[in-house]
């Protein structure tokens, strides 16, 4: 049975995961959930897809303030940042 509280809370946590900054317990605790949850694995698949999509565009083709509102809505540092 899904628990959508347990999902919200895990998936605050998605990008550190992504990254590979969690602790080996809520690393575990949150493969556990995916192992277990459809929905949840289609959400870390599309955010990966959109990661990488994002790493191919040409983001110094786009006018200053798309590309900050852009990186910002995906949580990512200025490329000077990196």
């Amino acid at each position: 049975m899904r628990d959508d509280a347990h999902c919200q809370q895990l998936l605050h946590r998605i990008c550190e995961y992504m990254d590979g900054e969690l602790d080996t317990g809520t690393c575990a605790e949150l493969e556990a959930h995916l192992a277990e949850c459809s929905d949840c694995r289609s959400l870390l698949d599309s955010l990966r897809k959109t990661v990488s999509l994002y790493r191919r565009c040409v983001p110094d083709d786009l006018p200053p303030d798309v590309r900050a509102r852009l990186l910002a809505a995906l949580n990512l540092p200025p490329p000077d940042a990196q």
